[in-house]
């Protein structure tokens, strides 16, 4: 049991890692409405993206999610590397609740960005929002159990 959870940190980097890699290449939001289908990724969620005629702006918030799962595995990483020291690991949590709350809103504060909250019927969470969300509570746990465990 102590092998498990001595890797555990390190799984929690793999799964912040590709969160992250996940949510910026995938659907962070889809748009459906009258036939029409189309979706943004997550990079293009937080610093917009131009059509040419009109706009899109990006959301600050959405940024902030990115830093939360570099922030998490970056601090997994720590945890798993000086082990003794549980701050990294107390972060790393800390980081990956607050990616799990914010992957969950992305599409609020993406329409809120834009100002289109009268055309939020027609958007939902996209699968990269939704996938990393999850990876980020695996996360969450895989960093949590050591701590959890000790106690």
């Amino acid at each position: 049991m102590d092998k498990i959870k001595k890797y555990l940190p390190l799984g929690a980097a793999i799964a912040g890692a590709l969160a992250l890699i996940l949510f910026i290449a995938c659907p962070g939001i889809a748009y459906d409405a009258m036939g029409s289908k189309d979706s943004l990724s997550g990079w293009e969620t937080a610093f917009g993206k131009d059509f040419g005629y009109s706009k899109l702006k990006g959301s600050f918030w959405v940024v902030l999610t990115m830093l939360f799962l570099i922030g998490a595995t970056v601090c997994s990483v720590l945890a798993y590397l000086k082990a003794e020291n549980k701050i990294f690991t107390y972060v790393a949590a800390a980081c990956f609740a607050l990616a799990i709350i914010f992957l969950f809103s992305t599409k609020g504060f993406w329409l809120t960005a834009n100002d289109a909250k009268e055309a939020a019927d027609y958007y939902k969470l996209g699968a990269g929002s939704i996938i990393g969300a999850i990876l980020s509570i695996l996360g969450l746990g895989a960093v949590a159990v050591p701590v959890v465990l000790k106690k």
